[in-house]
């Protein structure tokens, strides 16, 4: 599998987003240091290949269908390069897992474990949230939150978090409802049940209303 595949697989318009977060965790310059520098780089391109890389592999099937799959919203991985996915879609949550462990940290630890254990529940074959209805919300939605929380651990304790901030979880519930649909029509072709399936436009959208309010 060439390198500029193996980039496409991990979604480079996603970087940003995991980058942003860690940051928004981090809060201020006082509080970085070089363990949140490695692991605010592992939480860019390596955790969205692995994120991005489970997905690639289980969605095969409908991924092959579908036109958007061409190029920055992903491709559909050949036979042979899903082999060689299988085999390095691993090494960054591992990077990620040692390197938490540097932190002594068991909060900062379990965090990073949550992140990399709902990344895999997500899309793997026998579990497969993606297609449990609200279930593939909230587990999307927190994994949007989980490199700021895993950078404000480092500092502090998310028990000083007040439990208002944590409701900005209902939105992001809200937005994933709403990019399930830029592939319900080939999802439901291939027999996948995500919401946008399930719900259809209009009672997806509505769900989605319904969180922000």
């Amino acid at each position: 599998m060439s390198f500029k595949r193996i980039i496409l697989i991990s979604r480079p318009l996603m970087w940003s987003w995991t980058a942003l977060m860690y940051l928004v965790g981090i809060g201020s310059f006082s509080h970085f240091s070089f363990l949140a520098f490695v692991e605010l780089v592992l939480f860019t391109f390596p955790f969205n290949l692995y994120l991005y890389g489970i997905n690639d592999i289980y969605d095969v099937a409908s991924d092959r269908i579908n036109e958007r799959k061409d190029g920055v919203q992903g491709i559909a991985p050949k036979d042979e390069e899903i082999q060689s996915l299988k085999k390095v879609v691993w090494i960054p949550p591992l990077l990620l897992f040692l390197v938490s462990l540097i932190s002594y940290n068991l909060e900062h630890i379990l965090i990073v474990v949550l992140a990399i254990f709902l990344a895999f529940v997500y899309s793997y074959k026998h579990t497969r949230f993606k297609e449990i209805p609200f279930l593939d919300c909230i587990t999307s939605a927190i994994g949007y939150c989980i490199p700021a929380l895993a950078a404000y651990s480092l500092h502090a304790s998310i028990s000083t978090i007040p439990i208002t901030v944590f409701l900005i979880i209902l939105p992001y519930m809200g937005i994933h409802a709403v990019t399930t649909l830029l592939d319900d029509t080939v999802d439901a072709a291939s027999g996948m049940t995500t919401i946008g399936v399930v719900l259809k436009k209009r009672g997806t959208i509505l769900f989605s209303i319904a969180t922000f309010f």
